[in-house]
């Protein structure tokens, strides 16, 4: 159920007019008068209460629009609303937009759907260039939320999430409207923002009040912008999460620009200071990564017959993996900076690698993975060796860092969402390799669970069974195509890369027989012996955080 919802102060004119807009919707309308003038009052009560339709709640005194608003959520909770739809009592927004915003909300009701204005010629100047600098705030103190506009009138509440929000939001007048945003903003509310067109009337009246207002506004985003050392300890202190799809990406928008911004500007010795530091607190705020790495350890000198780590070497240990996690996110953001070039690579099998990735009329899969730095050779490969490869990924997961890069780079990332439910998923990826193309994909996350096609197979790694995913094979062996590995390790301050054809017994196709588990087995037990051979080499390059034993073993055993 939803209402209308109208914050009502001193504005006779357009009161009556706005009602008999909204009356045709057969929604409710409720209007808060927010302590006006007595003119005002008797303008209002002109409209016919009684209609079952329309709710009138009145304060005594002016509050402000906040206190308003408030009031009026509160009160539409109680009478059994979901949603209320807020609409300012001046009549400066589109009315026209009201159906989109209704259907819209009807489609997604869990989000809060707002205006995103477009203003006329009239628009105050000083208006304007407020709202940017409101706005500048707005992405600095939700640590880079996309908002696009806090302070317009004309907006959808959700009213069960919202309602907790509005004891965490001091504001009582026009600070209220940014703020319950900013506060929704850190809850990771959903948004959904609509284009509407602002007229101001030159007869038109406004209650906002420069000095009073703008600096109300200015204690709102100190209050925030001082608050943000316990929001970050917030974000970084994640709900436990089992599987690896399930987790947020860490670094938001406002982190992965801030972390662009000092590759391009820093020398690396003092980027690399910043990187102790950071990493450092994400040590400290990992408690389940850093148990997840102890365990990686704990394999690892268990399969190279070595005695188990002391704490203190341990714990040693687990700060490089975050430390060489750090580098690698700012080496590949100084890849498509242009700031790692083709004289800090070091191909090992040049000729091999020509041959398989240029010189072929059909592509092959090349199978990667979260050890070393594979985005390195991605965005070398792509800018320079012009050979075509389209990265499958999870959309949720990766849609900050790969909208970054394809802001950046001169050369677009090409990317593939998974999608096994599309009939046209399959046929993408058959043009792809017949056009000579090749498909990048992650070999050592499992598929996800609780779909039909999350098929994974349990193989031995550093002397324990864990699940690996199957459909990089299976996609190889339908499509007879070849796989090849691609490894991307770091030496100093230049990168190795090696790409390793994968073969059994000299036969570089899958052939998929009744049990097809079993026909990509040896295939899958190379690649994994290829990882594993490499890890134990390089363990400070294990880039893989979570549980990666604890996956449903057992059941798929």
């Amino acid at each position: 159920m939803l209402a209308f919802l109208i914050p009502y102060y001193n504005h006779p004119k357009t009161i009556c007019k706005l009602v008999e807009i909204l009356l045709p919707y057969d929604l409710d309308i409720i209007i808060v008068d927010d302590g006006s003038d007595l003119e005002s009052k008797e303008e209002l009560h002109k409209i016919n209460f009684n209609h079952p339709k329309l709710h009138l709640l009145e304060r005594k005194n002016n509050g402000g629009k906040g206190a308003a608003i408030k009031d009026g959520i509160s009160f539409a909770n109680s009478l059994g609303f979901s949603h209320v739809f807020q609409i300012d009592a001046d009549m400066q927004h589109d009315l026209d937009k009201i159906p989109l915003f209704l259907s819209v909300s009807k489609n997604c009701p869990q989000a809060l759907i707002c205006a995103q204005p477009k203003y006329d010629k009239n628009a105050p100047k000083s208006r304007l260039y407020g709202r940017k600098i409101t706005n500048f705030w707005v992405f600095v103190n939700t640590l880079g939320k996309s908002l696009p506009d806090v302070m317009c009138g004309m907006r959808i509440y959700p009213v069960a999430p919202i309602l907790p929000l509005l004891a965490k939001c001091p504001s009582q007048r026009m600070d209220f409207d940014p703020e319950i945003l900013i506060c929704a903003a850190k809850e990771s509310l959903e948004f959904i923002w609509i284009c509407v067109n602002i007229a101001y009337q030159k007869d038109g009246i406004s209650h906002f009040k420069s000095l009073r207002d703008n600096l109300l506004i200015s204690q709102m985003h100190a209050r925030h912008f001082f608050a943000l050392p316990a929001y970050i300890i917030k974000t970084l202190k994640k709900p436990k999460q089992t599987y690896w799809w399930e987790r947020q990406e860490r670094a938001g928008v406002f982190a992965l620009n801030l972390t662009l911004f000092l590759v391009s500007i820093l020398p690396r010795f003092l980027l690399d200071f910043c990187i102790r530091i950071v990493t450092f607190v994400y040590y400290l705020f990992s408690k389940d990564e850093r148990k997840n790495l102890a365990e990686f350890y704990a394999h690892l000198r268990a399969f190279q017959n070595e005695p188990p780590l002391k704490f203190y070497a341990l714990q040693k240990c687990i700060y490089q993996n975050f430390y060489h996690f750090g580098w690698a996110i700012c080496d590949k953001m100084a890849v498509w900076k242009g700031k790692i070039t083709h004289k800090n690579l070091i191909t090992t099998n040049r000729v091999f690698m020509d041959k398989e990735l240029r010189n072929q009329q059909r592509g092959q899969i090349i199978l990667v993975s979260h050890y070393g730095n594979i985005e390195v050779a991605r965005a070398l490969s792509n800018g320079l060796e012009k050979f075509d490869i389209t990265i499958l990924v999870y959309q949720k997961n990766a849609m900050h860092f790969l909208n970054l890069i394809n802001k950046v780079s001169q050369n677009k990332l090409h990317t593939l969402y998974i999608d096994t439910s599309n009939p046209s998923y399959f046929a993408t990826i058959e043009h792809i390799l017949e056009r000579g193309g090749h498909l990048g994909i992650m070999g050592d996350r499992i598929a996800i669970k609780g779909t039909k096609e999350a098929k994974n197979t349990a193989i031995s790694f550093l002397g324990k069974p864990c699940m690996f995913p199957q459909g990089a094979f299976l996609i190889a062996g339908l499509l007879k195509s070849k796989i090849s590995l691609l490894w991307c390790e770091k030496l100093k301050n230049s990168y190795q890369v090696t790409l390793e054809p994968l073969c059994v017994n000299g036969e570089a196709f899958i052939k998929l027989g009744r049990n097809k588990e079993e026909s990509i087995r040896g295939f899958m037990q190379k690649y994994v012996e290829s990882l594993e051979k490499r890890v134990c080499k390089n363990p400070q390059f294990w880039f893989n955080f979570y549980d990666f034993w604890g996956q449903d073993v057992k059941q798929n055993l």
